[in-house]
């Protein structure tokens, strides 16, 4: 199943970029750790 990208995945993905840590962008972005893992595999995908 192919899933489309939508912006608060990019969100996602910017942040951890800018700060290189999971942990930190779990918290600007204000996301639990299970979700998180589960929109960056979608990413993924």
């Amino acid at each position: 199943m192919k899933y489309l990208m939508n912006v608060r995945d990019l969100r996602y993905f910017f942040a951890v970029a800018e700060l290189e840590y999971f942990s930190q962008a779990t918290k600007q972005c204000h996301v639990s750790q299970p979700k998180w893992s589960g929109q960056i595999k979608k990413l993924e995908e």
